[in-house]
Order: structure tokens, then C-alpha cells, then sequence
């Protein structure tokens, strides 16, 4: 059967792509075969030199926009270290018409690095560029507190370095670790790994500001153990959302449960570090009754009450989030 050439060449494409029936892929085929100028158009598609040189095109413009605007981003950067060198040397002359030594200006230049770190380095930074801010603000950051403490004669900047250092592996460490490749053990267990570094970091917190206030070693043993008893529910929460192989609601209704009762007894057992003995706040709610005593026997119903409530709610949302959980995985089973 002889078909027309006009309905063949709308064919070629799709036989090209192989994407047509196989009726159609028989009758172009069997056209082809007759056929000498749809034969040469067919070659024409199958020929994938041009495709390439397009394709290579492509890459080149692409390669030449990014160092262009690589070094447009490098260009700026550039111009806002010489705008930051402006103060520095002002300071620097000022300093010295006046006959001081250069005491404050090392706060000038180190107030300037954190900016830097902030402005600069994203903009020079070729790769990277996230982890790159946050090391060398933190460097920065610690420089100035460091120059702080020498200027004024202190000797706080180990308790002060050491909150920094938690405060910012709080935020920024899981986005550190994310993005750089670890040994295959710990590569696994990120999550494991930034829970560790930061509860060594307030640990050592604790430690530094109970030696810098000259503390007793009574206090020192009892604020660690406070700091521990307080860490058992971050722990416990990311041990049962990590470890615990069950769906999302079940574990949901976990967590709610444990951290209605962990904020209903917390104050009794940090009670009990401190003072050595155990008396439940919740014993005394009345809801009928609210009142913050303050007298001596005056019971603080305003918390007992508060702390019953949490825990009743806790209770019963996270038992909802159970059994919502356990019929969805039988429904899925």
C-alpha cells in the first residue's frame, strides 16, 4: 500500500524517537525502502552532529555567563574589603595622633572582620560559600571577644567563647554537616554526630562558667547532674524520632506523651538535686483554686494546676496520635 511522502515525513520524528506504533514504525520502514529523498531527511535526524555542536554551544555560553559573573561577584567583594580598610586606617591614624597605643583599634579592625565575614567572603568565596561564612564569622566573632577580654582586662572570654561556640553549633551545625562528606560510619550518622558535639559543647559551658565563678565542687557536680536529667528528653525525643522504626503519628503521640511528663515532674527532680528531697508540685493542683502562694505552707496552686493541665492534655493528644497511628498501619498493611 502506498502512502503519501507529506504523511510519512510527520511520521519521522516520532520513528526517529521511537515512540510510534508498531504499524507505523512497518509502514515507514517499508517507505524508506522506495522512497530516496524521505530516506535522506531520515538520515538527516539520525545524524547527531549537529545535536552536539548545539549541545557543546550551549555549555560554552552557560561556562562564560557563570566566570562572568564569578568575577563580577569577586569585583564586588573586592570593592567592599577596600571600602572596610577606609575606618581601619582612620582608626589607625587617630590612634597614633593622640599617643595611644593600639589598644581599641584591635576592636575596630576585629569588629570590621566580623563584617567582613558576612559581606566579603560569600562574595570571594568560589565554592562552598555557606560553610566558608560561617568559619570564618565564627573565627571573627571569637577574635573580637578575645581582643574584648585582653582590652579590658578580663577574664571571661572562655565562658563567653564557649557560649558562643554552643549557641551557633545549635543553629548552624546540622547545616555544616550536611553539606561536607564525612568517613562512611559517621556519614550515616549525622544526626547522632551533631547531638554529641552539642551536648559536649554545653557541658563544657557549664563547666567553664562554674570554675570561673569559683564554685564548689558540690555545685559543680550538682549543675551537671541537673544539665544531664534536662538532656534526657532532647535525647530521648531524637532516639524515638531517628531509631524507632513506626510510622510518623505513633511516634508523634510518643514524643507528646514524654515531654507532657518530662515538663510536669522536671522542677521535682531538679528540686531534688538542690535541695535533697522529693515533693510532687502536681499533689497540690485545684483548678478550683488558683493562687501563687508565697508565705511559708502557702501551696503554689497556679503551678501544680498549670503542670495537671499539661500532663492531661499531653496524655491525651499523644494517646489520639497512638491510635491514629496504629489504624493507619493496619490500613496500610
Amino acid at each position: 500500500m502506498k502512502y503519501e511522502c507529506e504523511m510519512i515525513r510527520d511520521l519521522l520524528p516520532l520513528y526517529h524517537d521511537k515512540v510510534c506504533s508498531k504499524t507505523s514504525e512497518r509502514v515507514v520502514e517499508e517507505h524508506l525502502k522506495e522512497c530516496v529523498p524521505c530516506r535522506e531527511i531520515a538520515e538527516k535526524l539520525n545524524n547527531t552532529a549537529y545535536d552536539e555542536k548545539l549541545k557543546i554551544e550551549k555549555e560554552n555560553v552557560i561556562g562564560a555567563h557563570a566566570r562572568k559573573v564569578k568575577r563580577k561577584t569577586f569585583m564586588v567583594g573586592a570593592y567592599i574589603a577596600g571600602i572596610l580598610m577606609i575606618p581601619v586606617g582612620v582608626c589607625l591614624i587617630c590612634n597614633i595622633a593622640i599617643g595611644h597605643s593600639l589598644d581599641w583599634f584591635f576592636i575596630v579592625l576585629a569588629s570590621l572582620l566580623v563584617l567582613a565575614s558576612l559581606t566579603v567572603v560569600p562574595l570571594v568565596a568560589e565554592e562552598k560559600r555557606g560553610l566558608c561564612t560561617i568559619g570564618a564569622f565564627t573565627l571573627s566573632l571569637l577574635f573580637l571577644l578575645l581582643v574584648c577580654s585582653i582590652y579590658s582586662g578580663g577574664r571571661w572570654f572562655l565562658v563567653a567563647a564557649s557560649a558562643v561556640l554552643l549557641g551557633l553549633s545549635v543553629v548552624f551545625l546540622p547545616f555544616v554537616v550536611y553539606q561536607i562528606r564525612l568517613p562512611k560510619p559517621l556519614n550515616e550518622q549525622k544526626g547522632l554526630l551533631v547531638m554529641t558535639v552539642d551536648t559536649i559543647l554545653l557541658y563544657g559551658v557549664i563547666i567553664i562558667s562554674l570554675f570561673y565563678s569559683h564554685a564548689g565542687m558540690l555545685y559543680l557536680l550538682k549543675g551537671l547532674m541537673i544539665n544531664t536529667i534536662c538532656l534526657l528528653l532532647p535525647w530521648g525525643l531524637f532516639a524515638i524520632i531517628r531509631y524507632t522504626k513506626t510510622n510518623g503519628l505513633i511516634k508523634a503521640g510518643i514524643c507528646t506523651i514524654i515531654t507532657g511528663v518530662f515538663c510536669a515532674f522536671i522542677n521535682d527532680a531538679i528540686r531534688l538535686v538542690l535541695e535533697g528531697r522529693l515533693r510532687l508540685c502536681i499533689l497540690d493542683a485545684d483548678l478550683s483554686y488558683w493562687v501563687m502562694g508565697m508565705g511559708a505552707g502557702q501551696p503554689n496552686t497556679v503551678d501544680a494546676n498549670v503542670w495537671l493541665l499539661t500532663l492531661i492534655f499531653s496524655l491525651t493528644a499523644g494517646i489520639v496520635l497512638i491510635a491514629a497511628g496504629i489504624k493507619k498501619h493496619r490500613t496500610d498493611k
